[in-house]
């Protein structure tokens, strides 16, 4: 088997089928998860009978891998959205009351990068104000 890295753009035939698509974070080892290009995701068990062939590389279709403490994700190349990297900070006014935040995930505290369909949470304070 290839060894297929988070963006890569893969071929996979199973059991006569075959799929096509970017290679996405999966919770299992044995699993591949694929985007579509329709849109889907889906879950390709890997075994010893299964090919897989890279087509492209991350490095090649303009993706890049975000390694997070506390997650892995997929965003574009010029997608960041950590105050470090785009250095956009976020103020507290003292003229205004202090507002708390109940993170419960979903659309609203999520990004989409539009390169390759994935949504990735946003739990920190400065995402989801600006």
């Amino acid at each position: 088997m290839t060894d297929i890295e988070y963006g890569d753009l893969v071929r996979i035939k199973k059991d006569g089928i075959e799929y096509c698509g970017i290679v996405m974070p999966s919770t299992t080892d044995d699993t591949t998860v694929l985007k579509l290009d329709n849109g889907y995701n889906i879950g390709v068990n890997i075994d010893e009978k299964t090919y897989v062939d890279r087509i492209k590389s991350k490095k090649n279709i303009g993706v890049s891998i975000s390694n997070n403490k506390n997650q892995n994700h997929i965003v574009g190349l010029n997608e960041y959205y950590d105050n470090d990297l785009t250095g956009e900070k976020t103020t507290k006014r003292k003229d205004l009351p202090n507002v708390s935040v109940i993170f419960t995930g979903g659309t609203i505290a999520s990004r989409i990068d539009y390169n390759t369909g994935a949504v990735t949470s946003q739990v920190k304070a400065d995402e989801l104000i600006r």
